[in-house]
């Protein structure tokens, strides 16, 4: 009853072994969004570290933690991802390209979850400036290379209450980084055993 109206995908890419070794980046996301001040947190590091599914786990936990459920009102995810690696190697995907589509995204998303039909992203923004708001938008680096400064007064035409979380290969300027390390060697091979294991 009390989870949080969310837009994560219905599965997730991770679900086969499980997200091991995390415990220390939950809790750094967990600090960092407990301040209210933050309003843009990036989660960066180098491809294939694992920043997509340690973010989708912690929305999806976050939005099953009772005491979340007045501070958030809405998640919404967004991914700017144009590959995805599959068993039979890089396959690539039809991916949301710069912040037109993304605002696009973000209208379809709001007005499915709280039953609206606000034709314009401004719209949406101003019916919903009381309400708290929490976007996330992953693989942001894909925008970022060719226009950080776009992104940047996209993030500040939000309403006050709205907050961002990014995950991106790239430094975000302006945004609360929480960095995110390989996985130690034990990690590594107790996910590589469950991997093959349930394979």
């Amino acid at each position: 009853k009390w989870a949080i109206p969310n837009t994560l995908p219905s599965t997730f890419d991770h679900e086969i072994t499980g997200l091991l070794g995390r415990d220390k980046e939950f809790k750094d996301l967990t600090n960092t969004i407990s301040k209210a001040r933050n309003n843009l947190i990036a989660v960066v590091a180098p491809g294939g570290v694992g920043k997509t599914s340690l973010i989708l786990q912690f929305l999806k936990d976050l939005s099953l933690t009772p005491s979340y459920s007045t501070k958030i009102d809405a998640i919404i995810f967004c991914t700017l991802k144009n590959e995805r690696l599959t068993a039979d190697g890089i396959e690539q995907i039809e991916a949301i390209n710069g912040i037109n589509q993304i605002e696009n995204s973000i209208l379809s998303d709001l007005n499915s979850l709280f039953g609206s039909s606000f034709s314009t992203f401004e719209k949406a923004c101003n019916d919903f400036e009381n309400e708290k708001v929490l976007i996330c938008i992953d693989n942001l680096e894909t925008l970022l290379m060719y226009s950080q400064k776009e992104f940047i007064e996209f993030n500040q035409s939000l309403p006050l209450l709205w907050r961002v979380i990014v995950t991106s290969r790239i430094s975000v300027d302006s945004a609360t980084t929480v960095p995110l390390e390989p996985l130690v060697k034990r990690h590594a091979i107790n996910l590589s055993r469950n991997y093959l294991r349930k394979r």
